[in-house]
């Protein structure tokens, strides 16, 4: 099976900080999102606009999400299924509601693809630490039986696959 990486936000920032490193990255993630084998859902690109405006990250992903558009789309069914095995990802407080959504949305859509079973599904996340009441995008995959990677290791295997 061919892979699949979703990212959410957190992901999308250490890519970001990434280029610096390793221009030749956002080379990787155009020929990823190309294939279908890089999705993220709308709420990661719309955070990003609003968190990361002007930053490389940002004037990759508003093209790059055109790429995609139809296969990322998360519905309120896609969200529910979610919440119905990992309801701490939402959290009592207003104050996370960018965060939680995106973190929502982006766990909705590897387990609406996953129940497809035609990919082997990674969310790529580096959040650690979360609201005070809400789980981590990593820990509700933990829950739902999806793989997760931090970005360092997703970069790895990129690169690993890239030069193979």
């Amino acid at each position: 099976m061919e892979p699949i990486y979703i990212l959410d936000r957190s992901a999308m920032e250490s890519l970001n900080s990434h280029f610096d490193v390793s221009p030749e990255i956002f080379e990787i993630l155009d020929n990823l999102a190309s294939e279908g084998s890089l999705l993220f859902c709308d709420e990661v690109r719309d955070d990003c606009k609003k968190e990361l405006r002007n930053e490389r990250i940002t004037l990759w992903a508003i093209p790059a999400s055109r790429a995609f558009k139809g296969r990322a789309t998360v519905s309120f069914e896609d969200c529910q299924k979610v919440l119905v095995n990992a309801p701490d990802i939402l959290d009592e407080s207003p104050d996370g509601a960018n965060e939680e959504a995106q973190a929502l949305k982006t766990v909705a859509l590897a387990y609406r693809l996953s129940l497809e079973g035609t990919h082997e599904l990674f969310v790529v996340s580096d959040e650690e630490i979360s609201l005070e009441e809400r789980c981590t995008v990593s820990e509700a995959c933990e829950i739902l039986s999806l793989l997760s990677l931090d970005t360092e290791s997703f970069i790895k295997i990129v690169n690993e696959s890239q030069a193979a």
